[in-house]
């Protein structure tokens, strides 16, 4: 929670029908005591009580908790109210986790208004991990491979088929890869089918055989890849995606295996099939 140009100012929070628990509250006020402290203001209970429109009892209540939990002192007198080391550093925490999202938001397009106070609500809630990423996306851009699982595809692609490639490779072998002997069942070209029921990938068999099932594993369980007249279907949920920095060709990756019946594979029978798309 930042102060703006004005004083007093009244925080409201994000909208008048938006709850905050006690510790956002607090973690509110460590903040603005903080930024006060940097800037050599006045650092009051009657302040903050119109700073954040709450009654002397109120506040009160608040630094009472503040001060048992090691972050105020001065509390029981009228002198100005003084951050402890512990919550000095806990509201300088608090204003980094602030400003940063307030920036970042205000980088995917909203208006520095809005960003302020969306980023009242996220910062009590953000992870470390979280702030971490988005610090490294703000100072470096898009410099990271990231990894994404479970996704549709569709908020990449518009309604229609795509054409690809594929291979089938051997767990045995990574640097470099070798193509796994089921290799040649199927065609190096796979077709991405997006619409907006579903979406994945038809693998296309060289010569169909029967009783040959594909299989995939899918949240640790194998699943029999549907056989459509276009193809071997593999949903795009079951695959891991990664994008790439700077060309942004994104590759898929999930375990299968083939059988020649209704058996589900063995370990040793597991493959990496690999889909190249950009």
């Amino acid at each position: 929670m930042m102060e703006g140009q004005k004083t007093p100012q009244v925080y409201t929070g994000i909208g008048t029908n938006v709850p905050e628990s006690r510790e956002e509250i607090e973690e509110d006020i460590l903040e603005v005591l903080y930024r006060w402290e940097c800037t050599g203001r006045e650092t009051t209970k009657r302040r903050l009580a119109e700073y954040f429109g709450m009654s002397g009892h109120e506040v009160t209540g608040h630094i009472k908790k503040m001060a048992t939990s090691g972050y105020l002192t001065g509390t029981d007198t009228r002198e100005k109210l003084k951050l402890t080391e512990l919550g000095r550093v806990y509201g300088q925490e608090c204003h980094y986790r602030h400003t940063t999202l307030t920036d970042f938001l205000q980088m995917l397009g909203l208006e520095e208004e809005e960003a302020e106070k969306d980023a009242c609500r996220i910062e009590h809630v953000v992870g470390e991990r979280m702030l971490e990423g988005i610090t490294n996306f703000m100072v470096y851009g898009d410099m990271y491979e990231r990894t994404f699982t479970d996704s549709s595809l569709r908020i990449y692609y518009e309604p229609g088929e795509y054409p690809f490639l594929m291979g089938l490779y051997s767990l045995d072998d990574h640097y470099p890869r070798a193509f796994a002997t089921e290799s040649g069942l199927y065609s190096d070209t796979v077709t991405l089918s997006v619409t907006e029921r579903e979406s994945g990938f038809y693998l296309h068999p060289e010569e169909p055989k029967e009783g040959r099932i594909l299989w995939y594993k899918y949240k640790e369980q194998w699943e029999k890849a549907e056989a459509r007249e276009q193809g071997d279907w593999i949903p795009a949920e079951a695959f891991s995606f990664t994008i790439s920095p700077g060309d942004m060709v994104k590759e898929g990756y999930v375990l299968a295996a083939v059988t020649e019946g209704k058996e589900k594979p063995d370990t040793w029978k597991c493959r990496e099939l690999n889909v190249h798309i950009w």
